[in-house]
């Protein structure tokens, strides 16, 4: 045992690894910073990034394990080789595992860079929960060495290692944009469903594990076949193969769990008094000024009327999406993910906002919205065009228009001319026709205080979807 450890270490010594460990831990914290979100640092999302480096790094690291394996045959030293009394299976997995430990450690360095900067922004969470997605990432490197090698090692040309790359980076990318349980075969995608509300759902890291290790442990078998066909190495063999078709059918055949009932992690939300007072998860503390600064502005023509929300409080995307009938009166809910990953998120959240405003989410033409996103996300991607879904997210055309006209104060003017006649204010799926188009420029030309005494009027009518277009001023 210890001499094959001091060969691991001359390997780890002598392989190429040892050059390209640098290079391969920029281009992962280069490649993980797309991923990130552009305002915050969140527990969930590096950790997800961490792991989307696999898309680059495991083909590297697979083109480079392939070089060395065929080096000593390259260099026409492979018979000489056959005379040391060291066997050949034990060679191959020395020269295999000093290479593995350079890639490996080059991910888990990106890794740890990523995680100690989120330690040193975020205001709240634990990278605790998260930490499966991180290992299943190791793990799909040594998956990605392990097909190097074996590429290597029965092809030793110059080709085989950009070869090998370019096959292993197509190949997890296909099935892992496939709208079906194919898509959980690959390294880097699965049915991640993380946030800093619920921690990890749906949680697919132990079946991916068992599929990915059964992988590799296969490839080395293969790699100490041809060398050494005793019945141990046939036994391993078929032990792995055993292994990566078990994973492979719970990954196949899972079900994601119902989430529906599943507690949401303990937290106290911090708050910002206003016209509508604003809390968000601590994890999104430094966004709450801005956040609350939006929301207020886009409320401010309704402010102090009867019935209007006093109340904005964050949650999970799912639960803005499917849980707003259940909130008491005078609260409504936003999401804050997309603000926080991409530059217009914020657009996103006003979009969400101004539909509550205007309308009660619990609304029984709301309620009947929401029930249809429901069966949507339950029945999966594919029923999306099958279940109908109410036109303008179950809005009448009198809430649709005061909505534009809310995200207008805002954004500036948001509607453009689609055809001759009709125009569409952007974000809010069917254009107007002529007759809301006429209601929009009415509400908009109107003096703000004629404005304002006519909300006062007739506003809790509006949100309950009792108003026409020729309600409107």
């Amino acid at each position: 045992m210890s001499g094959l450890l001091g060969l691991v270490r001359i390997e780890t010594r002598r392989s190429i690894g040892l050059w390209t460990c640098i290079p391969l831990i920029v281009i992962a914290v280069w490649l993980a910073s797309v991923f990130l979100p552009v305002r915050i640092w969140l527990w969930p999302d590096s950790s997800q990034a961490i792991r989307a480096t696999i898309t680059i790094v495991g083909p590297l690291a697979a083109g480079i394990t392939a070089w060395m394996a065929g080096r000593d045959r390259r260099r026409k030293i492979g018979d000489l080789l056959t005379t040391m009394p060291c066997p050949a299976p034990a060679r191959n997995l020395a020269t295999w595992s000093g290479t593995a430990l350079w890639t490996v450690g080059a991910y888990m360095t990106a890794g740890a860079i990523l995680l100690g900067l989120t330690a040193w922004n975020a205001t709240g969470g634990s990278p605790v929960p998260f930490l499966p997605i991180i290992t299943v990432g190791i793990i799909a490197v040594i998956m990605h060495t392990a097909f190097g090698y074996l590429a290597g090692h029965y092809l030793p040309s110059r080709f085989a290692a950009p070869l090998i790359a370019v096959l292993l980076f197509v190949g997890q990318a296909v099935p892992a944009y496939s709208s079906r349980s194919i898509k959980h075969l690959s390294p880097i995608m699965d049915f991640v469903d993380s946030d800093v509300f619920y921690g990890l759902r749906h949680d697919l890291s132990i079946p991916k594990a068992v599929w990915l290790l059964g992988l590799a442990g296969a490839a080395l078998a293969l790699v100490a076949l041809r060398g050494r066909g005793t019945w141990p190495v046939w036994s391993a063999l078929a032990v792995t193969m055993i292994v990566a078709s078990t994973g492979a059918g719970m990954l196949l055949t899972v079900q994601p769990a119902e989430s529906a009932g599943q507690a949401v992690i303990p937290y106290q939300p911090v708050c910002q008094d206003g016209a509508i007072t604003v809390c968000v998860h601590p994890a999104y503390r430094k966004m709450l000024p801005e956040t609350a600064d939006i929301i207020n502005r886009l409320a401010q023509p309704l402010a102090g009327l009867p019935g209007v929300p006093t109340r904005a409080e964050q949650r999970s995307s799912m639960d803005v999406l499917l849980r707003k009938a259940d909130l008491p009166e005078g609260t409504i809910v936003f999401d804050l993910k997309n603000a926080a990953k991409i530059e217009t998120g914020y657009e996103t959240l006003t979009h969400d906002v101004a539909q509550d405003l205007v309308a009660d989410p619990r609304s029984p033409s709301r309620v009947s919205y929401y029930a249809r996103l429901a069966e949507i996300i339950a029945a999966g991607p594919d029923s999306s065009g099958v279940i109908a879904i109410p036109p303008l997210s179950g809005m009448n055309p009198a809430q649709k228009v005061v909505a534009d006209w809310l995200l207008i104060q805002i954004w500036g003017d948001v509607c453009e001319e689609v055809n001759e006649g009709a125009f569409r204010c952007w974000g809010w799926g069917s254009p107007h026709n002529p007759d809301t188009k006429a209601a929009h420029e009415r509400l908009s030309a109107l003096d703000p205080a004629v404005r304002r005494a006519w909300f006062e009027e007739h506003y809790v009518a509006l949100r309950a979807g009792e108003l026409t277009l020729a309600d409107l001023p």
